[in-house]
C-alpha cells in the first residue's frame, strides 16, 4: 500500500449517527482510521465547516494534503486507511478536492429524515441549556428564519455532486431510519463488506447509541469548557489540546458531570408539516437518484 493512499472517506451527513459509524469503523481490526481518536472529523476538504446553525470559513485545506496525510496512521499492508467529516456532504468544493487527491476513494454517507436532522442539529448546537428548554420550539422556528441551515437537508443536490465524479458503486448510503435503527449488525456487516475486510467482526460500539440529545446541568461549565477551548486554539497549544480536552477519556467525563438525558418539547406539529412540504421534491428527487423507497421519511 502507497502512503500516500487513502481509502474509504465518510462524507456526511449532519445528525445522521456517523459517530456510531465512524467507531465501529476504528474497531475493526483492518482499519486504521484517522488520528484524532475523539474527534473523527478531520473537516479537510470542505471550504466551509458547521459551526452550530451555521457555516464558517475553514482553513483546513490550506495546510495541504501532506498535514492531512500525517492525521492518519502509518500504511500497512492488508489494513484500510479512512476518516468521516460529516461537512463534506454539503460543501460544494468538496467532491472535486476529493477526486484529485484519491480518485479511487469509496466514499460512506448516512442520511436521515431532513426535519428530524434540523431540529436534532439545533437541540445539540445549543447544548440543551435548562433555562432554554421550555423556548426551543420557538428559537428553532426563529433560526429557520434567518440563515442558510435549511440547505442541510437538500440531500439530492449534494449527493449529485459526487455521483457526477465517482462511481455509483463506490459510493454506500445507509439510510438512518431503515438501516441502523432496524438492522445495525446487518448495516455494519455489509459496510465492512463494502470495504472489503472481513464482515464477521462485532464492534463493542454496535449495540451503542452516541451524540444523543442531551441537556446541560450546569450552563456555566459548559462556558468555562468553551473559553478553554478557543483559548487553546488561539494561542496553539496543539500538545495539551490534543493529550488532554480531546481525548475521548475527558469528553467522557465532561458528559457524566454536566449531561443528563433530554426532555426538550418536540417539534410543534405545523411546523413539521411545513418542512416536509419544504423537502417534499428533493426527496423526491434523491429516491430516484439513489434507488430506494424514502417513504420512512413521509407522515401522510
Amino acid at each position: 500500500m502507497s502512503g500516500n493512499e487513502i481509502d474509504f472517506i465518510g462524507i456526511g451527513g449532519y445528525r445522521c449517527a456517523t459517530t456510531w459509524i465512524s467507531r465501529c469503523l476504528q474497531e475493526h481490526p483492518d482499519i486504521l482510521f484517522s488520528a484524532q481518536k475523539s474527534q473523527k472529523e478531520l473537516h479537510f476538504f470542505n471550504d466551509q465547516i458547521i459551526s452550530g446553525l451555521y457555516y464558517k470559513k475553514n482553513p483546513r485545506y490550506a495546510k495541504g494534503l501532506k498535514w492531512y496525510l500525517k492525521q492518519f496512521p502509518k500504511a500497512k499492508p492488508g489494513k484500510l486507511r479512512g476518516e468521516y467529516s460529516v461537512s463534506y456532504l454539503p460543501d460544494k468544493k468538496a467532491p472535486q478536492r476529493i477526486k484529485e487527491a484519491f480518485s479511487n476513494v469509496k466514499l460512506i454517507v448516512s442520511l436521515r429524515n431532513p426535519v428530524d436532522v434540523l431540529y436534532s442539529g439545533f437541540k445539540y448546537s445549543r447544548g440543551g441549556i435548562l433555562s432554554e428548554v421550555d423556548e426551543f420550539p420557538s428559537i428553532f422556528e426563529k433560526v429557520l428564519e434567518s440563515n442558510d441551515y435549511l440547505d442541510l437537508g437538500f440531500y439530492s443536490n449534494h449527493l449529485k455532486r459526487y455521483f457526477d465524479l465517482f462511481p455509483r458503486e463506490d459510493v454506500f448510503i445507509i439510510i438512518y431510519e431503515e438501516d441502523i435503527l432496524e438492522k445495525p449488525a446487518e448495516t455494519i456487516q455489509n459496510l465492512y463488506r463494502f470495504l472489503g475486510v472481513v464482515d464477521d467482526v462485532i464492534p463493542p460500539t454496535l449495540e451503542q447509541r452516541i451524540n444523543k440529545s442531551f441537556q446541560v446541568k450546569m450552563p456555566y461549565l459548559k462556558k468555562l469548557g468553551e473559553i478553554v477551548y478557543t483559548y487553546l486554539g488561539d494561542w496553539r497549544i496543539p500538545v495539551l489540546n490534543k493529550t488532554i480536552f480531546q481525548t475521548r477519556f475527558f469528553r467522557d467525563l465532561y458528559s457524566l458531570i454536566n449531561k443528563k438525558d433530554s426532555a426538550i418539547e418536540a417539534m410543534r406539529p405545523e411546523v413539521r408539516s411545513k418542512l416536509e412540504k419544504f423537502y417534499h421534491k428533493d426527496i423526491s428527487r434523491l429516491e430516484n437518484l439513489i434507488g430506494r423507497d424514502l417513504s420512512c421519511w413521509r407522515s401522510d
